[in-house]
């Protein structure tokens, strides 16, 4: 991107994208994460071709060109669009880019638009891509946000995660830096499930709706020792086994933060005492999963007082929703993803207007 004049030319290398002639692509102006406008076009493939403008909002295009070299002949071309006065975000209103959170460069994507935004928060220990299955569908419905939190992923780690609420800071953090527009919905994947009640709790007026997929809840020992006595020992066992093995790994940290929250009901209270007007919806896997694979999923009474347990998660908001499904296993997002974007969708619609 070349700045000339006050205007941002910006240069499309449509040859490095699988793109189709036949399409129409859309190339989105966003300035801090807040969408001014659009420009839908048609890929051209000869240099001497001015590409067609099929519409446009909010933006003023000046002129097009097509840039032709010898070594393209016959491919689609680099393609230039000089507009006005803006920033540009190229390949479908998708941003990706890095952002300093509590001395940490957090690796972040923005996909879409609209508002209210969607936020993804994956569980313990995935990044960003934890989303793959769902992140683009979810984008043509508004803007989301997926991020890999402090050394996941793409993300430095020059600054350790030492409690659950530096998750939450995290996430207040780079919501803010971002700028993006409040209320906005959280999506949340196990653990991130807590953080986003957490949010919620703490910023109950940037928070327009919650969706849970399978979410931890905070009294998981309490809940699953009826059925595994040893439940708090695992556990235990093997927040040490990570630190001796990997002493210096994010997910290290996050899971001893996991377990500390666990065992200290005292503070649950206050965490995650979120106001009754926020909708919470929530996703629950029942699938059984043999117990060398996955402790505390190898039998139809401990599912269902998973169940039961995160119903009574959601339950303290005036609208609330919980589909059971039987046949996905935790990640629900992956295994049934078509299910999950209906819901953000229904959420979505929900709290649009309100």
């Amino acid at each position: 991107m070349v700045e000339a004049d006050e205007q941002y030319i910006v240069n499309w290398h449509t040859k490095d994208f699988d793109s189709d002639a036949i399409e129409h692509y859309r190339i989105c102006v966003l300035v801090a994460g807040t969408e001014l406008g659009y420009v839908d076009v048609e890929v051209v493939s000869k240099g001497t071709t001015f590409p067609r403008v099929v519409a446009a909002e909010g933006v003023k295009t000046q002129r097009w060109r097509s840039l032709a070299s010898d070594s393209h002949k016959g491919a689609p071309m680099k393609n230039s669009i000089v507009i006005l006065g803006c920033v540009v975000v190229l390949s479908g209103c998708q941003s990706q880019d890095f952002v300093t959170a509590r001395g940490n460069e957090i690796h972040y994507e923005i996909r879409g638009s609209g508002t209210p935004w969607i936020i993804l928060l994956a569980g313990a220990g995935n990044d960003l891509t934890s989303f793959d299955s769902i992140f683009s569908e979810l984008s043509k419905i508004t803007t989301v946000v997926r991020y890999s939190r402090a050394g996941l992923g793409e993300s430095s780690y020059s600054s350790r995660v030492n409690g659950f609420e530096d998750m939450v800071d995290e996430l207040h953090l780079i919501s803010s830096a971002l700028e993006v527009p409040a209320p906005f919905i959280l999506g949340a994947h196990s653990f991130g499930g807590l953080t986003a009640k957490a949010y919620a709790s703490r910023y109950p007026s940037r928070v327009a709706g919650i969706l849970s997929m399978d979410p931890s809840f905070e009294d998981n020992f309490e809940v699953l020792e009826p059925f595994d006595p040893g439940v708090r020992n695992e556990f235990e066992a093997g927040l040490e086994h990570f630190l001796s093995t990997y002493p210096d790994h994010a997910f290290t940290y996050e899971f001893k933060a996991m377990v500390a929250l666990y065992d200290s009901p005292e503070t649950w209270r206050e965490l995650f005492d979120y106001p009754a007007t926020v909708p919470h919806f929530v996703i629950t896997s029942l699938k059984t999963i043999d117990a060398a694979n996955s402790p505390g999923r190898d039998t139809k009474e401990i599912m269902n007082a998973r169940a039961e347990a995160q119903y009574r998660s959601i339950s303290r908001s005036d609208i609330h929703m919980q589909v059971r499904v039987s046949d996905a296993g935790h990640d629900v997002h992956v295994d049934r993803p078509r299910l999950v974007i209906d819901a953000f969708k229904m959420l979505y619609n929900l709290v649009e207007d309100r």
